[in-house]
């Protein structure tokens, strides 16, 4: 599984995820910064198939 961390997520948490699953944040994929349509368009494009977010906020 292709999974995101948002900004907003604690940042050491890809650390306790399987690592049978790839783990990326998104300031290792450049995205820092994105507002959340553009992150989600973005992720989705990229293949990611779970976005982790502490974001209360997005929709």
């Amino acid at each position: 599984m292709k999974i995101i961390l948002d900004e907003s997520a604690p940042q050491k948490l890809r650390l306790l995820i399987d690592s049978r699953h790839i783990v990326v944040t998104t300031w290792y994929q450049g995205w820092s910064g994105f507002k959340n349509g553009a992150l989600l368009a973005a992720a989705e494009e990229a293949g990611f198939d779970l976005f982790l977010t502490a974001d209360q906020e997005i929709s």
